[in-house]
């Protein structure tokens, strides 16, 4: 299984995560195989390493703040993800931890449209046999492309993890 970020296109195995310790504040993730993202989200032993929803109780989706798959694991603060952080520093796991930070309610694109293009590009990527690494470019041009409201969106998205990013430094830095 391969996480796909939208960092820039980074891409990490879940292999990565097993084998941390890695600290990824993401927006949108969704995991490669797009058929079975909710099976796979429901199955925390199929996503290794911890996946913390801050200040959500469901996996975000790109754009919106609500994809309508539930997490398990729930913080509510930059403290919060840090005192987990030491926890599993202090037990010696070598365990990534992938945290979603949704976008702001404000920030988000219309849910219907965008889930109606998300849907069109899914359709359009297996007619044409996009698969594997070129999905997610895939799929993100396509959205561009065709859902108003993308690049503001992305721009508002990328400053919140930057935010999140360093709140949980800070938080690090002060325990």
């Amino acid at each position: 299984m391969t996480v796909t970020t939208n960092h820039g296109g980074f891409t990490f195995k879940a292999a990565d995560l097993e084998n941390g310790p890695i600290l990824a504040p993401e927006y949108g993730f969704f995991v490669r195989c797009l058929s079975h993202t909710q099976s796979e989200a429901e199955k925390p032993s199929l996503v290794p390493g911890k996946l913390l929803a801050d200040r959500t109780d469901s996996l975000p989706a790109f754009y919106v703040r609500d994809s309508g798959i539930p997490l398990e694991h729930r913080v509510d603060s930059a403290a919060d993800i840090a005192s987990i952080v030491e926890a599993r520093n202090r037990l010696g796991m070598q365990t990534g931890i992938l945290v979603t930070n949704p976008i702001a309610e404000a920030d988000q694109v219309d849910p219907r449209k965008h889930e109606k293009v998300l849907q069109a590009a899914l359709r359009k990527a297996a007619e044409e046999n996009v698969e594997g690494k070129a999905m997610t470019p895939y799929i993100l041009s396509y959205m561009q492309k065709n859902l108003p409201g993308v690049i503001e969106a992305n721009i508002a998205l990328v400053k919140s993890n930057a935010a999140l990013g360093t709140q949980i430094a800070v938080a690090l830095r002060g325990s």
